[in-house]
């Protein structure tokens, strides 16, 4: 409050002080003017008398001195006026600035005092007040801080116990992984209630772990096939070990499909099907109650595999056809297909490889006849296949194509059936019998 009057009483001294200390020096205008002996005088400033004695002051001499023109040179009768001499430059008014008196140097000697020390006193307030500012910001810095690292600090305690929680989940999820894995070796009650309770305390579902529990009844169903179950035992025993790893009886049927079509194709792994094995999937399929649909594709090859079971070498089945063939020429089997090709239907490059799509292409579409001599395709033409230039057969049961490498040709045959086990093992066969 003391500093604030003291430069209030300053500021107001200085506004009074210095407007006339300036008038008291300040230089008088003066207009321009003609002389009584027509000399012009243009405009100037006069400066302010210092003293009463105008003759001594600097000033008087400086503003009112005067240069007398020179006389004109007087000229001799009968001759020519000399040329007079131009007139020299005269002299512009020089404006001097009036000496100060002591008094006036005194005044403002403590003025240029006084004004130094507004400003160092201003500045000594700013200072002040950014010192001020500077600690408040470093104090509420220093808070933040410390909010800053409680902050972290309890965020590194939760992610510390998340990360144990984490730990001690995936450690329980592991052992129930193990149980499931080792289900079909030891498929008893008591193996079965573990894997229930650790399911049911963890809340395990079986969309979390569907491959494993699903591998798990299905390890099951195989282990019992080995070992020799009859396929009521193998149901009693997949029932409870499907309802212990939570599966839902859309996916037990699914599983038992599953089951059924891996036992077909153990059984048709040597490219053979038994009266037993045939009769042990019929029982098998009614036990389990596995529709038809389902195993769609495993029914027709095991009826393909069923009709090869008689056939030999020494044993052909021979049929009649409509046209006329060579001498000594039987034809074995007729069916309707098609010989495919493979065509790109599209190309990029990914990763710096070219990749390339294709699709088979019908080339020809008709009845095919497989005979003692070739392989006969007819449709819009005809295309034969000598059994004697055969170097190679191929199934692709899924895709129903045999692949029949030819000697002398760059590409395969690619023949498309309606039966591809039955007629590539028919192939095979009637060439051992050549």
């Amino acid at each position: 409050m003391r500093l604030s009057s003291f430069l209030r009483i300053v500021v107001v001294t200085a506004f009074v002080l210095l407007p006339g200390l300036a008038l008291a020096g300040r230089a008088t205008q003066v207009r321009g003017y003609v002389r009584k002996d027509g000399t012009y005088v243009r405009p100037h400033y006069r400066s302010g008398s210092s003293s009463s004695n105008l003759s001594s002051s600097p000033s008087y001499r400086s503003n009112y001195r005067t240069q007398v023109p020179a006389e004109p040179t007087p000229r001799k009768p009968g001759k020519a006026p000399l040329a007079v001499p131009p007139e020299p430059p005269r002299a512009e008014p020089v404006k001097v600035e009036p000496a100060k008196t002591p008094a006036e140097s005194r005044v403002l000697d403590a003025l240029g005092f006084v004004a130094f020390g507004v400003v160092a006193v201003g500045f000594l307030a700013g200072g002040v007040v950014k010192v001020r500012r500077s600690r408040e910001r470093a104090r509420q810095a220093a808070e933040e801080d410390a909010r800053s690292a409680e902050r972290a600090s309890e965020q590194q305690a939760r992610s510390a116990e998340q990360a144990r929680l984490a730990k001690e989940r995936a450690e329980r999820l592991q052992h129930y992984k193990n149980l499931l894995v080792g289900l079909p070796p030891k498929f008893d009650d008591e193996a079965l209630a573990a894997i229930r309770a650790a399911r049911e305390a963890d809340e395990f579902t079986f969309e979390s772990l569907w491959q494993e529990s699903y591998d798990a009844v299905g390890g099951i169903a195989s282990a019992m096939f080995r070992a020799g179950t009859t396929p009521s035992d193998l149901l009693e025993r997949l029932e409870p070990a499907a309802s212990a790893v939570g599966m839902s009886g859309d996916t037990f049927d699914r599983l038992k499909a599953h089951a059924l079509r891996a036992i077909i194709w153990s059984f048709l792994d040597d490219k053979l099907l038994t009266e037993d094995e045939e009769a042990f999937v019929t029982k098998l399929r009614e036990t389990l109650s596995v529709s038809a649909e389902s195993i769609r594709e495993e029914l027709q090859a095991l009826d393909q595999y069923r009709r090869l079971r008689d056939v030999t070498p020494w044993s052909l089945p021979a049929v009649s056809v409509e046209f006329k063939l060579r001498d000594g020429e039987v034809c074995y089997h007729v069916t309707s297909g098609a010989l495919k090709e493979k065509r790109v239907t599209r190309s990029y490059v990914r990763d710096g490889r070219r990749m390339k799509e294709e699709e088979w292409v019908a080339v020809r579409e008709g009845d095919i006849y497989f005979t003692s001599e070739r392989i006969l395709i007819v449709g819009g033409g005809t295309t034969q296949i000598p059994n004697d230039k055969i170097l190679a057969v191929e199934m692709d049961w899924g895709a129903g194509v045999i692949e029949v490498t030819k000697d002398g040709r760059k590409t395969p045959f690619y023949v498309a059936v309606a039966d591809p086990i039955y007629s590539g093992n028919l192939i095979s066969i009637i060439r051992q019998a050549a």
